[in-house]
């Protein structure tokens, strides 16, 4: 095993790469540098070409253009589209060097090999980065909060999972994962709204939908839902009325009853995983259920997993606890911020030597061991 020490001037680039959105900026900073929709749009030009664009500009004009997120589910689906996400990182906000610069990204659990070995192919062959790593997420939410032991619950925007930590390492048979979240939130809400008379149907609406559930959505408590109507503005500076029922979509998160693809609550989910783990481990895990991820923002998430999960509990344990961090939709990018600027992570650090000599899957045994 090799070991790479950055720079003190050339600190480790992080990027958490999310479905929805990237966050990225420079390993030892408290929070990133640039947050922005990892959305790419494309128009022709005048003479007839294809024109790209990234992060402000693409706001800006978005009506106007094709719109595709590269990535589905946590998995890139589309790496010219990826690499144009990174380019706006690297050049534009950041203004670095990438062959300067070791760099580090965040990826959910279970991802495919492939993805990783392709992510490493491009760090390395396109960006020609001197070292980089992929870094598990639960790991990194961990680093983020400080605690050796509980339960990493993420719900991103295209991928959900739960992964218990026990003395300070992620308990691999228990980690639990789910192709679904806030993306599927926003189509779910979007089919309501046809319902309503209201029709949302390019990509670039769709973003508007997104927004909508952003700001307006909401968990019930699970008492009878009022039939008022609420005034909604939308981006573009007008106005809908709609019935309040429909923004208590996010329902379907805890009541699936087949609209959801995953099939299982969330909170079924945890405790399928808790269930996994040695039965003395159990209670502090229980106790220890950390929230990240910007969907468990929503209005009164929190309260309504901690009521579920009484209900599957066979045993009232009065000693379960959600907790409810600040900036949790930032974790992951903060954990990477602390662990690229440590001195004890240098061996882990993946160099441009031993991916030439072992090639892209010694990711796959470095970061995790596989």
């Amino acid at each position: 095993m090799g070991t790479f020490e950055p720079h003190e001037d050339f600190p480790a680039i992080v990027i958490d790469n999310g479905s929805s959105t990237c966050r990225a900026g420079l390993a030892g900073e408290d929070i990133p540098s640039c947050i922005f929709s990892s959305l790419v749009g494309r128009r022709k030009n005048l003479l007839g070409e294809d024109e790209f664009f990234v992060g402000g500009a693409l706001q800006e004009n978005r009506e106007l253009m094709a719109l595709t997120y590269p990535i589905e589910n946590g998995i890139v689906v589309n790496w010219e589209d990826m690499m144009k996400v990174w380019d706006y990182v690297f050049y534009s906000k950041l203004s670095v060097l990438t062959e300067e610069h070791p760099i580090l990204i965040s990826e959910p659990p279970l991802n495919p090999r492939g993805n990783r070995e392709k992510m490493a192919q491009v760090l390395f062959e396109n960006y020609r980065a001197p070292a980089s790593f992929v870094a598990y997420q639960p790991m990194l939410t961990k680093q983020a909060i400080g605690l050796s032991r509980g339960l990493m619950v993420s719900i991103g925007e295209g991928s959900s999972h739960v992964a218990p930590i026990i003395d300070g390492f992620i308990l691999r048979q228990a980690v639990r994962r789910l192709d679904c979240g806030g993306r599927d939130l926003t189509r779910h809400l979007q089919q309501l709204l046809v319902k309503q008379g209201y029709s949302f149907t390019t990509a670039h609406e769709l973003e508007i939908v997104r927004e909508l559930k952003e700001k307006y959505c909401y968990i019930p408590d699970g008492n009878k839902l009022s039939a008022e109507v609420q005034s909604c503005k939308l981006s573009d500076g007008s106005s809908i009325e709609l019935d309040r029922k429909i923004f208590a979509c996010p329902e379907i998160l805890f009541k699936p009853d087949g609209v959801f693809k995953a099939g299982m609550s969330i909170a079924e989910m945890i405790f399928e995983s808790i269930n996994d783990t040695d039965i003395d481990n159990r209670s502090d895990l229980l106790n220890t259920i950390c929230l990240s991820g910007g969907t468990t923002l929503c209005p009164g998430f929190a309260e309504r997993l901690k009521k579920d999960m009484y209900s599957l509990s066979d045993k009232k344990n009065p000693r379960m606890k959600i907790w409810t961090l600040p900036k949790r939709q930032l974790h992951k990018w903060i954990g990477g911020s602390v662990l690229g600027a440590l001195s004890s992570f240098n061996h882990m650090w993946i160099t441009r030597q031993e991916y030439e000599e072992y090639g892209p899957h010694i990711f796959n045994l470095r970061c995790y061991g596989e």
